[in-house]
């Protein structure tokens, strides 16, 4: 089967092929699968079944900017993140298909410029809000619309495998534990009843006196309510993402150099001949 794909994709070694998948392939496979997320209101906010983490999606409906913007953004994003993934195939770079591959590329980036666009004002509150979470989010953004390496984007799919192995065990370890406030909580748990079993201390927000009021979320991915789920991956994204981002920065540079062809290679050979 590898040698099959090898073949008609165009790489000149098995390790190419492998690289590939690993870098660009998988986040073209998770964009793929991801594309049910445009069913907006059914299936990335819908309810149970949401693909959006636990709260998420309390910051993209409570405005229209905030729903058009995470609506475009994926609509623009995951189409591109396909598209950035087949820059990297041999077959498609080759002189008969340049024409193709430049299109290709134009279409990736007008994506990428509208989709990064499109969720910048919503950085604020990705994944708990936490600065290094800020920071890594918008930089991710900002790589995948400049340098347009899928490898660098291709840290999403990481960040979620060591994201959830993190907050895994951070569950088990225990003691971890993130601040919340109670208008997210509220619109995860569904009912103010549910929220004030659960934290008491959200009874100023239903009282109005204070409406920016917190409640300390312990972090458990086991947990017996929503938001410990969201309190473990908010913890755990922020590092994650860095983590990830290196790794395919890394790795991206060394598949480039590697199928980089010697150009001068051949003449110096000649001319020593």
């Amino acid at each position: 089967m590898s040698n099959y794909l090898q073949t008609i994709l165009g790489f000149a070694r098995p390790v190419h092929l492998w690289t590939w998948l690993l870098f660009s392939g998988g986040l073209a496979l998770f964009s793929l699968v991801s594309l049910r997320f445009l069913y907006f209101d059914s299936v990335f906010c819908g309810g149970d079944t949401a693909g959006a983490a636990p709260g998420e999606c309390f910051y993209f409906l409570r405005s229209h900017v905030a729903r058009l913007g995470i609506k475009t953004h994926l609509w623009c994003i995951l189409p591109s993140s396909i598209l950035a993934g087949a820059q990297f195939i041999p077959v498609l770079r080759r002189p008969a298909n340049v024409r193709i591959h430049r299109v290709i590329g134009y279409a990736s980036i007008v994506l990428a410029l509208a989709g990064t666009v499109a969720v910048l004002p919503l950085i604020r509150h990705a994944f708990g809000g936490e600065l290094a979470a800020q920071a890594v989010t918008a930089l991710l953004l900002v790589l995948f619309l400049i340098a347009q390496v899928a490898g660098y984007a291709g840290s999403v799919v990481s960040l979620r495998i060591i994201s959830t192995l993190t907050a895994v065990a951070i569950s088990f370890i225990g003691g971890y534990y993130s601040a919340m406030p109670c208008d997210k909580i509220n619109f995860a748990m569904g009912s103010r009843e549910e929220t004030l079993q659960w934290y008491p201390e959200c009874s100023p927000y239903f009282t109005e006196d204070n409406v920016f009021q917190k409640a300390v979320v312990d972090a458990d991915l086991f947990g017996p309510n929503l938001m410990q789920l969201a309190a473990a991956l908010n913890l755990t994204y922020g590092m994650s993402a860095w983590l990830a981002l290196v790794f395919h920065v890394v790795g991206s540079e060394l598949y480039i150099r590697s199928t980089l062809r010697p150009v001068g290679f051949k003449k110096d050979v000649r001319k020593s001949g």
